[in-house]
């Protein structure tokens, strides 16, 4: 059975608890859960973690959560305007508005969409 943890002194220790520690990462992994865990901040403790959290705080920086919350309004209204009634909302505005807003924000062009749903799956393997 799985203990639920409320209390915040209870969480804090669960989290530095060494059991909880992310396993070592595979740092030759070319593909997959493996090259997904060698590179993203998340998966990794110490000074890897600390210069790769850094380094997505820089580009944070300069992204105004008022900015691109008025940037995916906008997008928002512009596709449901196209559409001429109803759309589906998960494909059409759910996923794609926030990723495009964010990664228009950070200078990627592109509609990150198909690639923000391959991680996802890395993410959660079972979905």
């Amino acid at each position: 059975m799985t203990e639920l943890l409320t209390d915040p002194a209870a969480v804090r220790a669960a989290l530095a608890h060494e059991d909880y520690r992310m396993p070592p990462v595979d740092r030759t992994a070319t593909t997959g859960v493996g090259w997904l865990r060698a590179t993203v901040a998340r998966f990794v403790d110490g000074a890897p973690h600390a210069r790769r959290r850094a380094a997505v705080t820089d580009l944070l920086a300069a992204v105004t959560p008022a900015t691109l919350g008025a940037q995916a309004r906008d997008r928002t209204a512009a596709i449901l305007a196209s559409a001429g009634g109803s759309v589906e909302v998960m494909s059409a505005i759910a996923r794609p508005v926030p990723i495009g807003v964010l990664g228009a924000a950070l200078g990627v062009a592109s509609d990150l969409t198909p690639a923000v749903a391959a991680a996802a799956r890395a993410y959660q393997p079972h979905a």
